[in-house]
């Protein structure tokens, strides 16, 4: 029995055949394993697709494709899934010890374009598992403070992964977990067409390599993809 559902989200503004080996890879990871539920804003052939229409690219839009895709789901667990990452299998199969939990992956590595993959210790909403219930009631609360988007106080506090920043938007403090020992790490491609841009090196905070177990040259596999 299926205990959890790929939620997939995406603004379509990734360029094709990128984003169509991105949901390739997924198709073929979730294969008779997890159902998928696609929320974007041109239709996809993924899974049970929700297309919104072009409602433009922002971290407020971004939030209320999750919650569709959340209402839409039928599991008790869901997994983010965004439209840059490649997720291993093992990735999926972690569940929260709570059921009122967030639980973010920071086994997590950037490919970026000069042929390296980098990791920084950050949660990330690409990277969570939560259950059902807790997701929603988390985005509903948030929903019901913030109804309309807003750039006051800072939308990248109300909107940005449930745990980091209640206080400063004056919600409830949200429990959440680091985990960092999934064997597999996940990895995504930076572009300038992401919601956050080119984000910048810190080498004072950042680690480097050219290889990473099972993905391989970070070079070969950004031609990969984009090819």
């Amino acid at each position: 029995m299926h205990d959890l559902t790929l939620i997939y989200y995406t603004d379509n503004k990734l360029l094709e055949p990128f984003a169509e080996n991105v949901r390739r890879h997924l198709i073929d990871l979730a294969k008779n394993k997890f159902p998928i539920i696609s929320v974007t804003q041109k239709p996809v052939d993924l899974g049970k697709n929700i297309c919104v229409g072009q409602i433009g690219s922002s971290i407020y839009n971004c939030a209320v494709q999750i919650m569709i895709g959340v209402e839409n789901a039928k599991t008790q667990w869901i997994a983010c899934c965004e439209h840059d990452m490649l997720y291993p299998i093992e990735h999926f199969e972690y569940r929260p010890p709570s059921l009122e939990l967030f639980s973010y992956n920071i086994n997590r590595w950037t490919v970026e374009p000069s042929g390296v993959f980098r990791w920084r210790n950050r949660a990330t909403m690409s990277t969570c598992i939560v259950s059902r219930r807790f997701m929603l009631e988390t985005l509903q609360a948030k929903f019901k403070k913030f109804p309309k988007e807003t750039i006051d106080p800072n939308p990248f506090h109300i909107w940005s992964e449930p745990g980091r920043h209640e206080k400063e938007i004056g919600m409830p403090h949200v429990p959440y977990e680091r985990r960092m020992h999934c064997p597999v790490p996940i990895v995504t491609f930076t572009h300038r067409n992401s919601l956050g841009g080119m984000r910048k090196w810190r080498p004072e905070k950042d680690k480097f390599e050219t290889d990473l177990p099972p993905w391989g040259d970070a070079k070969k596999l950004w031609r990969k993809m984009h090819v």
